[in-house]
């Protein structure tokens, strides 16, 4: 009878943390810059004509995000292209997530498109676990760029925090099972 509670309790803590978790992504490409600008992309220069950065704000609570309920990661990235297509030219692109500077930013943007972007760090990792929101700025540091899209996508926490819990009052009735038997 023990084994087969045993057996059970290990069946359901396995397929609780092996269940799929839900992915968020938030998406602002060639729809969400025509409703903005009439255009599928937006022109940054460096010189500010017609506009030096670009602000937005990523929302996964649209996606069904709850806030506050656990992310295990984000990534977000940016698609740009260079503007001039001369490949000397000295394109440099900043990006700024929630107020910190994201390290990841390319510069001297070759001809073709290039995506650029990763990890969101802890802060902002925590920042968009609390509201569910994101705000970026791309900016045209040097040159001119396209950016063509941007993307954020969220991973929820998925029941990690209840199988460790599991797992440990497996692990505590095994050694009260084991000082019983002595």
């Amino acid at each position: 009878m023990n084994k087969s509670i045993f057996a059970a309790a290990l069946g359901a803590l396995a397929l609780i943390s092996s269940s799929p978790a839900a992915v968020y992504t938030d998406v602002h490409d060639a729809a969400t810059f025509m409703a903005e600008f009439g255009d599928d992309k937006v022109l940054l220069r460096a010189n500010g004509n017609p506009r030096s950065s670009y602000t937005n704000t990523f929302n996964i609570v649209d996606d069904g995000y709850v806030p506050g309920s656990g992310l295990s990661s984000a990534t977000v990235t940016f698609w740009v292209h260079d503007q001039t297509r001369h490949e000397l030219a000295d394109e440099i692109a900043s990006v700024v997530l929630d107020g910190e500077w994201f390290s990841n930013s390319p510069s001297n943007l070759p001809f073709a498109n290039v995506a650029f972007g990763g990890n969101l760090g802890l802060n902002l990792l925590l920042a968009l676990e609390a509201n569910g929101t994101l705000s970026y700025t791309v900016t045209a540091v040097s040159g001119s760029l396209f950016l063509k899209r941007a993307e954020l996508t969220a991973v929820p926490d998925a029941g990690s925090t209840i199988m460790l819990l599991g797992l440990g009052l497996l692990g505590i009735i095994a050694a009260r099972r084991r000082v019983q038997s002595v």
